[in-house]
């Protein structure tokens, strides 16, 4: 069995139908997380992945609420390279979508049930046209590894290297790949 969490409505497609690309800044990649701020959703790994690449041209946004809000709070004042935008309204994460190059979908789980756990955020993501960084989660480097960057690893270490490789990519790429969802 597959479970869903969540869905995505025609007003949120029509919104993100609306969504154009940002201004290239090369010498800057933006990694966003957007979504409940919960210990499953990898916010310990990606700030321990961030303390792990000190690279000044990336950068790492938060938005939504949620238990590991404060340990975001308390990273942002130990790095200026991550910023938490706090829980916004769809409007403004849309926009926030729009600044930033890479979307963040990671799952963190010992559990063998969250495996048939599928994120409807990855939906929300694919559908703003933006590349995508997701865990393994469910089916999804199956059916969805062409138009999204998956890594089968969650840890601190494979994430900082992923944040270098894909900062290393062109804006064309990251663009191009984002388009094809």
């Amino acid at each position: 069995a597959l479970i869903i969490d969540g869905g995505i409505s025609n007003k949120v497609i029509d919104k993100m139908g609306l969504l154009v690309t940002s201004e290239i800044i090369k010498s800057e990649t933006i990694f966003m997380f957007g979504g409940s701020l919960w210990p499953i959703n990898g916010i310990e790994v990606l700030l321990k992945a961030f303390e792990l690449n000190s690279n000044p041209g990336i950068r790492l946004w938060f938005a939504g609420k949620g238990i590991d809000e404060e340990i975001i709070k308390t990273a942002t004042l130990n790095d200026n390279r991550i910023l938490y935008l706090g829980m916004l309204g769809l409007d403004n994460l849309y926009n926030y979508y729009n600044m930033s190059d890479v979307l963040l979908n990671i799952r963190v789980s010992d559990s063998d049930d969250c495996k048939y756990f599928f994120p409807s955020k990855f939906f929300e993501y694919l559908v703003t046209g933006k590349y995508v960084l997701t865990s393994s989660v469910s089916n999804i480097k199956e059916e969805y590894g062409s138009i999204c960057y998956v890594i089968n690893e969650t840890t601190p270490e494979k994430l900082a290297d992923t944040f270098e490789e894909i900062h290393n990519k062109s804006k064309a790429e990251l663009i191009e790949v984002g388009m094809k969802a």
